[in-house]
């Protein structure tokens, strides 16, 4: 977070009103759709919270050091934003990095979403898989969907926050 009070119109912003986003995607359809999302993020809070976002590819996460380099800013993020084009079951080893990352990550509050191109209703194996790791980790879970085609709005840039108040979610909410 960042230490240093900043000036703003109006006063002073205090310290600590930096969002730490680390992104990861699974192939550039999805990185596209994460970076339309967290633009749309940073000129929503624009003047209220700045972000730092860091963005990893699924794939070099079986480099060594890129996978640790990536576990360290996951560690510190606010948000850990997965992007997919598609739920399917993680691969071992991205299961392996996920636990390797929460089992180092602390206590400090944070959030987990996962936005993933499918049917609005339907429950992918990769969402199944990270709401478990958050309700595990004491994470706030966000199950964001890219409708298909044919399926919601026409606009591909419309997001559905899935029912974060079924039987499978827990743990939700700024509020608690």
């Amino acid at each position: 977070m960042n230490a240093i009070p900043r000036q703003q119109e109006g006063g002073w912003r205090p310290p600590g009103d930096q969002c730490e986003v680390a992104v990861l995607y699974d192939d550039s359809s999805a990185r596209d759709r994460a970076i339309s999302l967290c633009d749309r993020l940073a000129s929503h809070f624009k003047g209220d919270l700045d972000f730092n976002f860091t963005w990893w590819s699924v794939r070099f996460l079986k480099d060594p050091e890129i996978a640790h380099l990536a576990e360290e800013a996951s560690r510190q993020a606010d948000l850990l934003l997965f992007s997919a084009s598609e739920g399917l079951e993680p691969s071992a080893e991205l299961k392996g990095w996920i636990e390797e990352w929460l089992a180092h990550r602390g206590d400090g509050e944070a959030a987990l979403a996962v936005q993933v191109k499918k049917a609005k209703g339907e429950t992918t194996p990769l969402e199944s898989y990270l709401n478990a790791v958050a309700r595990r980790g004491h994470l706030d879970y966000l199950p964001l969907i890219v409708p298909e085609a044919g399926h919601g709005p026409s606009s591909p840039q419309r997001l559905f926050l899935s029912n974060p108040l079924s039987a499978e979610s827990s743990h939700w909410g700024i509020n608690e």
